[in-house]
C-alpha cells in the first residue's frame, strides 16, 4: 500500500505563456489535479524528501513541472503532468537544489540545479536547462558546477608514509548572451592538502598548494539538434 505523508511542497515560481505575449507570475490552478507523489513513483519511498512544482499555461491549458528529490542517496525524478493529473514526461535527474526559469522563452526552459553523486569524498553538482518539447523532456544543456573529490595523497605521490589527504575541486560558472544565443562557461581547479593527522594543528585549515584556471567552453544553440552544443 502506497502510504500519503506530508511534504515540503515548492509553489515559488510559475508563468503563462501566451502567444505573442510577455509571461507573467502566476500561480497554479486550483482546478488542477494534484497526484500523490508516492503515486507518481509508483512505490512507498521513505527517502522522498522534496516536492517542487513550477507551473506554465500554454493554449492546450497548464502543464504542471514537479521535481521530486530524496535521500540516501541523493537522487531525484522530473514529471510533466496534464491539469488532470496524468504524467506527460518523465526524466531521470538528481535531487534538485534550485530552480528557476531558463534563458529561452519560447517555449520556457526550466534551469535546475541539482545534486548528481554523492558519497565518501565525492561531491558532485550540475546545472541542466529542462524543456518539454510537446512530447518528452528534452535536455538542452547540462554541465557540472561542482566536482570534489578527497582522497589519500599517497595515490598521487605512491608513497605509502604520506599520510596527507587531497583534494581536488572544479568550480564552473556560465554566463548567456542572448543576441547569439550562446553559452560560455568558465571554471577554476583547486588542489588542497591536509597536512595529515601526525602534523595537523586544532583549527589549522588545508593549504591550498594549486589553483588554476580551466580553458574557456563555448555553446552555440542548434535549432535542429534543439540543444546547445560544444562550439
Amino acid at each position: 500500500m502506497i502510504a500519503s505523508r506530508l511534504l515540503p511542497i515548492g509553489f515559488a515560481f510559475a508563468m503563462v505563456v501566451a502567444s505573442g505575449a510577455a509571461a507573467q507570475p502566476a500561480t497554479g490552478n486550483p482546478r488542477c489535479v494534484y497526484p500523490d507523489p508516492y503515486v507518481l513513483l509508483g512505490r512507498d519511498f521513505a527517502g522522498l524528501e522534496k516536492v517542487d512544482y513550477r507551473f506554465i499555461d500554454t493554449k492546450a491549458g497548464q502543464l504542471r513541472w514537479v521535481f521530486l528529490s530524496w535521500a540516501g542517496p541523493k537522487g531525484g525524478t522530473v514529471f510533466v503532468l496534464s491539469c488532470d493529473g496524468h504524467v506527460v514526461a518523465e526524466h531521470g535527474l538528481g535531487y534538485a537544489e534550485e530552480l528557476e526559469f531558463g534563458p529561452l522563452p519560447d517555449p520556457w526552459t526550466i534551469d535546475v540545479k541539482y545534486t548528481d553523486a554523492t558519497g565518501t569524498g565525492l561531491l558532485e553538482r550540475s546545472e541542466s536547462f529542462l524543456q518539454f518539447d510537446g512530447k518528452t523532456i528534452a535536455v538542452l544543456w547540462d554541465h557540472k558546477i561542482l566536482d570534489r573529490s578527497t582522497f589519500p595523497n599517497f595515490m598521487w605521490t605512491g608513497r605509502q608514509d604520506d599520510d596527507r589527504s587531497r583534494t581536488d575541486t572544479y568550480t564552473y560558472q556560465w554566463t548567456y548572451s542572448q543576441p547569439r544565443n550562446e553559452i560560455r562557461v568558465t571554471g577554476t581547479h583547486k588542489v588542497e592538502l591536509d597536512p595529515g593527522p601526525r602534523k595537523h594543528k586544532a583549527g589549522s585549515d588545508p593549504s591550498v598548494v594549486h589553483s588554476s584556471a580551466l580553458p574557456e567552453e563555448k555553446y552555440c544553440f542548434k535549432s535542429e539538434a534543439n540543444r546547445f552544443v560544444r562550439c
